[in-house]
C-alpha cells in the first residue's frame, strides 16, 4: 500500500519535472491535448 502511494507520488513528481523542463511548445501542446481530451473523458 505504501509502496503504491510512493510510486504514484514519484510518478507525479517525474511528470511535473518533465513538463517543467520541457520546451514551451511541448508543454503547450500537452495542455492543448489535455484540453481536447478533458470533455471526452
Amino acid at each position: 500500500m505504501l509502496a503504491r502511494c510512493a510510486g504514484k507520488a514519484s510518478g507525479s513528481i517525474f511528470w511535473f519535472w518533465t513538463l517543467r523542463n520541457a520546451q514551451p511548445w511541448m508543454a503547450q501542446r500537452a495542455v492543448v491535448r489535455a484540453g481536447v481530451a478533458w470533455p471526452l473523458s
